[in-house]
């Protein structure tokens, strides 16, 4: 294991800041969840005024488009090739594979093969808001290491893929998006997502002495995400830039899908009858 005195990897991050993290993580956690159940409490009424979720098919019995078949391929592929090339450096870098964009690459790859119409509908109501990690990644590439056969390729593609999924999805309407319970979804993902960092990438990581995700301990330097305050510098970004983007591709679809009634309503004569062309 690591040695946890080394001054080189954990000097620049007091044990006195790790725990207080550690401790501010799991009360957003619990924050999170009891917040969620504010939305289902009283059937919706107490917070929203409404039913949470309409009744929903209970079997997905659309069949995949030649697009939806196509991302299928494309994100499997990336995944295998993934594996391949963690194995390369050693089965305990494996481990990396609990990264954001390799869980997100899983979930999409569950939600356009899943034969639950409703488990499908819940998913994909919180998977958009994980579009940050393809964002993230091709705003900073990393691929100076990618030496491997197709690798710095692969890279590429993979994460292109997985920003385009979203918008596939939205586009097809292969589930339903509850835009009336977005704070909901919002808060219940990042609860899990903070579990999924501190009990398993974090654990996992400092079982195996690889740092997952810098969730061991955090890149060194003086940048705006380095040094010691680099985790709760990338949770304050996270956050706005996950609602940022979640507004950007559902409303931002609705616009495009719209375009010819919109276009109609704000070139028609003036008259009576232009109110009835308003988008719903």
């Amino acid at each position: 294991m690591w040695d946890l005195t080394d001054v080189d990897i954990y000097g620049f991050t007091p044990l006195k800041q790790i725990v207080g993290e550690l401790i501010a993580a799991n009360v957003l956690i619990v924050a999170s969840f009891l917040v969620g159940q504010l939305f289902l409490w009283d059937g919706g009424n107490f917070l929203i005024g409404e039913e949470p979720f309409p009744e929903l098919p209970i079997e997905n019995s659309v069949p995949l488009n030649w697009i939806e078949l196509g991302m299928v391929v494309v994100l499997a592929f990336s995944f295998v090739m993934n594996v391949y090339y963690k194995l390369d450096q050693g089965v305990r870098f494996l481990s990396n594979m609990l990264c954001g964009c390799h869980i997100a690459t899983l979930v999409y790859l569950c939600l356009l093969l899943t034969p639950s119409y409703q488990w499908g509908t819940y998913g994909w109501n919180c998977a958009i808001f994980i579009t940050f990690c393809p964002v993230m990644a091709l705003a900073a590439p990393d691929t100076a290491d990618c030496t491997l056969f197709l690798q710095a390729f692969v890279f590429w593609l993979h994460h292109i893929a997985l920003l385009l999924c979203p918008a596939i999805f939205l586009w097809t309407e292969r589930f339903p998006m509850f835009t009336h319970m977005m704070p909901y979804f919002l808060v219940v993902c990042v609860g899990g997502l903070l579990v999924w960092e501190h009990y398993f990438q974090m654990v996992v990581g400092l079982f195996v002495k690889v740092n997952v995700n810098y969730c061991v301990f955090p890149p060194p330097g003086q940048t705006l995400f380095t040094g010691r305050w680099f985790r709760p510098k990338v949770y304050a970004f996270i956050g706005p830039l996950a609602i940022f983007l979640w507004f950007v591709q559902v409303y931002g679809m609705w616009v495009l899908k719209n375009l010819p009634t919109i276009s109609e309503w704000l070139f028609a004569e003036p008259s009576s009858a232009r109110h009835d062309q308003l988008p719903e």
